[in-house]
């Protein structure tokens, strides 16, 4: 049976998530920042792909249309588009800035995303 490309979008986000608990476990503060927000993105992707909406390629164009597809679909989701914007931002100081995030932050990053995550695989799932 063929995959459908959304659910290998899906996976590699949870790998993404993964990796990222094993960048904050070796002192990665940073690359699991990093991570944290690849794992989100992934998982927007395949959102997307599942919806069969047109993709994007930039990620502030892809939080949008993110957004949109919330707020006209699942209403009760949209409180956390601040949650993967303030992510995506950290994960841009984290790799193209002078910032160097600390152990307390990329916790609190990974926590965020755990939940963003949870709730959005609710909509790939469907009502129950």
């Amino acid at each position: 049976m063929k995959t459908s490309k959304y659910i290998k979008y899906i996976e590699k986000s949870d790998t993404l998530l993964a990796e990222a608990v094993q960048d904050l476990k070796c002192g990665c503060y940073n690359k699991a920042i990093s991570a944290s927000w690849f794992a989100i993105e992934t998982l927007l992707r395949g959102l997307i792909l599942s919806l069969n909406r047109p993709m994007v390629e930039r990620s502030g164009r892809l939080i949008g249309q993110i957004q949109r597809i919330l707020h006209d679909n699942f209403p009760e989701l949209i409180s956390i588009i601040p949650k993967i914007h303030s992510i995506y931002e950290k994960r841009k100081r984290a790799d193209h800035r002078e910032i160097k995030y600390n152990k307390i932050e990329a916790q609190k990053t990974i926590e965020i995303t755990r939940i963003i995550i949870t709730k959005l695989k609710k909509i790939l799932k469907g009502p129950t």
